[in-house]
């Protein structure tokens, strides 16, 4: 399970978030949710634990995640099938 409430995130997932999601979006998402960005911050970098007032925060952010991801695979998939035909050419 990557995350549980009482408890800090898993350190897998933590990472997944850093990577696809910038500062920008976790502050839009938590003031969608009345919170200031520090608490989500603070959540993804595992120095707070989930909570059930900040789990639907996490959730939002973890969507934005999976987009961004998703739009970064189709870039290097097809940026990757640009190369192997030139290096195959």
């Amino acid at each position: 399970m990557l995350y549980k409430i009482g408890e800090k995130i898993s350190v897998d997932l933590s990472e997944y978030l850093k990577e696809h999601t910038n500062e920008a979006d976790r502050a839009t998402v938590a003031n969608q949710h009345n919170y200031g960005p520090s608490i989500l911050n603070a959540v993804i970098k595992r120095n707070r634990n989930v909570t059930s007032e900040n789990c639907p925060m996490l959730n939002d952010v973890m969507k934005i995640a999976i987009q961004t991801r998703n739009h970064k695979k189709q870039y290097f998939d097809k940026t990757h099938r640009q190369i192997l035909k030139e290096v195959e050419a």
